[in-house]
């Protein structure tokens, strides 16, 4: 399951393959969805394949400031999803910022939108 971005930085290790999503539902008005989604990375990190905006509903889980998981579900053409490669060559404490630009299909003029996810590389996850 894709890891929503309500949370703008993730932990990662060296090597990490993830999905990572960002759900652009809140944000997009009544009726209007994703035309097209652009990712933007730092060397470092590798986009894997093509990036694509779900063409059905789908759930991801949410973490609340509060660190708590939730589980919601998006309507199909409102959630950006990229996998995402870190390299193995990446060290402990080095932070690389993703950028995911979204266009929506708004008329007549699309609207567009960017957001950053923020990758800080650990040795090992936090204990929860």
């Amino acid at each position: 399951m894709p890891t929503n971005t309500n949370f703008s930085e993730f932990e990662v290790k060296p090597g990490t393959q993830k999905d990572y999503a960002v759900a652009w539902e809140d944000w997009l008005a009544s009726g209007e969805l994703i035309s097209s989604v652009v990712w933007t990375v730092p060397t470092g990190v590798t986009v894997q394949g093509t990036p694509e905006v779900n063409s059905s509903p789908v759930v991801l889980d949410i973490k609340d400031a509060d660190g708590v998981i939730t589980q919601r579900t998006f309507p199909a053409n409102t959630v950006a999803i990229a996998y995402l490669l870190m390299a193995d060559t990446v060290s402990q404490g080095e932070v690389y910022d993703v950028e995911c630009e979204m266009t929506s299909d708004a008329a007549p003029v699309p609207r567009i939108e960017k957001q950053t996810v923020r990758l800080k590389v650990v040795s090992r996850y936090r204990q929860t």
